[in-house]
């Protein structure tokens, strides 16, 4: 046994040995994007507020209201909970987790690229391509990013499908849709394979496959079924998303260009390089199928980047939404090469293409270390309870938060009501729709337990004067508080 570990070791001795030197620039490169003091924005103080408040004994989706899956508060909980509370120890911990999540995904796609192109200077390259992207660095430096978690477990069910381990796939598919409802996707792909290319034992294959992924799935539904939440769970990761696609089916498709370049313009090179690929892998497939390629293997990341394409002219939303495609586009960037003319016979025409990509690696990077910022975490709460002190907020105070939860977070102090957006027409399409009497409700639980103090960042606030929906709510706040603004904030105090 001793000398068959000592083999697997030698054999992998330069491969590991590489991993800790990208790892450890990485991490550098992470640091450099200032986990430990940027501030919060608006979503990520949303999710921190959550973790924040699970980690105190609240339930999620009965008490807090979240469209996400469980797994990426379930992981932030964690980070409270081992920091004992303490804000921003939590915060650092909860961003160095999910950055851990993004390199060491690295690995499967490493081994994914590999057994597919069959050459190991080529598999480095698609890792070089992966961590170079900037954007998931600044992302993370944040907060929790469901996106990177999703695209972690992806990659390991893609990984054991290839290696012919269907259970280990299909449950890590299943821990793809904890993290993000897209991950569905991987469990499509990986049943699709064993469907479409038939050979020994594929029934048996398939329900393994089902097995791996329906076993997570079933013991959250019966846990949640047992707390007296399913319902709850089911309207907010289910529901709510119908309600999203329903009104907004290719919406968001036309801010990929514009998300694109301003957000991944050093990656453009890159990006076109990967959509090449794409058009190569298609071909081989559907015109090629005879060639000497490894049908099943290459399907599958194909229909993995095919069906990310369809689900964003669906819902696109931001940048974050971009980032599921960034391992497959730094695969098929590779791939494409792979099939320059003449680079599997000259030892010259293979460099000049890996030198290219090797250059657009570099420009990728180029200004992409960031400068300490002036307002940091510590300045961010400071700024948010004098604000609020100013008002003589007491402890025992009611407090609502409209679209931002950091007075919350800041104060450790749970919202008056279960939501923190409502602007959003979706959310209120959402409320109407799901909560018994609708967004009455709302307006009926502000106008009989009067918050003391109504909270909306000026990003929002336009919403509450604007919105047909909300005239209601214009209505009290114009009879029952007293509007303040200051630069960041409009701030509604009770007369």
């Amino acid at each position: 046994m001793d000398i068959t570990y000592n083999r697997i070791f030698e054999k992998n001795r330069i491969t590991i040995l590489i991993f800790i030197l990208i790892f450890f620039l990485a991490t550098v490169f992470f640091f450099f994007h200032w986990p430990t003091v940027k501030p919060v924005n608006l979503v990520t103080g949303n999710h921190y507020y959550l973790a924040q408040q699970m980690s105190m004994g609240h339930v999620l989706y009965r008490d807090l209201f979240s469209d996400k899956p469980p797994l990426n508060e379930y992981i932030a909980v964690l980070c409270f909970s081992v920091c004992r509370g303490e804000l921003f120890p939590a915060i650092i911990l909860t961003r160095f987790v999910f950055f851990f999540f993004f390199i060491l995904s690295a690995i499967p796609l490493f081994i994914i690229t590999k057994y597919i192109v069959d050459k190991s200077h080529l598999a480095w390259l698609v890792v070089l391509i992966y961590l170079s992207f900037d954007y998931p660095y600044a992302r993370i430096a944040l907060g929790s990013d469901w996106h990177t978690l999703m695209n972690f477990f992806a990659l390991l069910s893609v990984l054991f499908f290839l290696k012919n381990r269907y259970v280990l796939s299909g449950l890590f598919s299943s821990l793809a849709v904890l993290s993000w409802q897209p991950g569905i996707i991987f469990f499509i792909a990986t049943s699709s394979a064993v469907i479409l290319f038939p050979n020994d034992k594929r029934g048996e294959k398939l329900s393994r496959v089902t097995l791996g992924f329906l076993s997570p799935i079933l013991l959250l539904l019966l846990y949640t079924h047992i707390s007296g939440y399913l319902s709850d769970l089911i309207k907010q990761t289910i529901l709510f998303g119908k309600v999203t696609i329903r009104h907004g089916f290719l919406a968001g498709i036309g801010l990929i260009p514009k998300i694109v370049d301003k957000d991944y313009g050093r990656n453009i090179p890159i990006i076109i390089l990967g959509v090449l690929g794409f058009i190569i892998n298609f071909a081989q497939i559907t015109i090629n199928r005879h060639k000497k390629i490894n049908l099943k293997a290459s399907f599958l990341p194909l229909s993995v980047l095919s069906m990310t394409i369809i689900f964003s002219l669906i819902d696109f939303q931001g940048p974050t939404d971009f980032i599921p495609f960034v391992p497959w586009l730094a695969f098929y960037a590779v791939y494409s090469i792979t099939f320059f003319p003449g680079s599997r016979k000259s030892l010259i025409v293979n460099i000049i293409p890996l030198c290219f990509i090797l250059a657009l690696i570099v420009y990728s990077l180029k200004g992409t270390i960031r400068r300490l910022p002036s307002f940091t975490l510590k300045k961010q709460k400071e700024f948010v309870l004098n604000n609020l002190k100013s008002f003589d907020l007491r402890e025992d105070d009611l407090l609502l938060c409209m679209h931002s939860a950091q007075p919350l977070l800041f104060m450790n102090k749970k919202n008056m009501l279960k939501y923190i957006y409502y602007f959003n027409s979706k959310h209120y399409r959402f409320i109407e729709k799901y909560e018994e009497n609708g967004f009455n409700s709302v307006l009926y639980s502000i106008n009989e337990r009067k918050p003391k103090l109504i909270y909306v960042p000026k990003v929002g606030s336009y919403i509450v004067n604007n919105r047909r929906p909300y005239r209601r709510l214009r209505k009290i706040l114009d009879t029952t508080y007293e509007k303040f603004e200051s630069e960041k904030v409009v701030i509604f105090i009770r007369k």
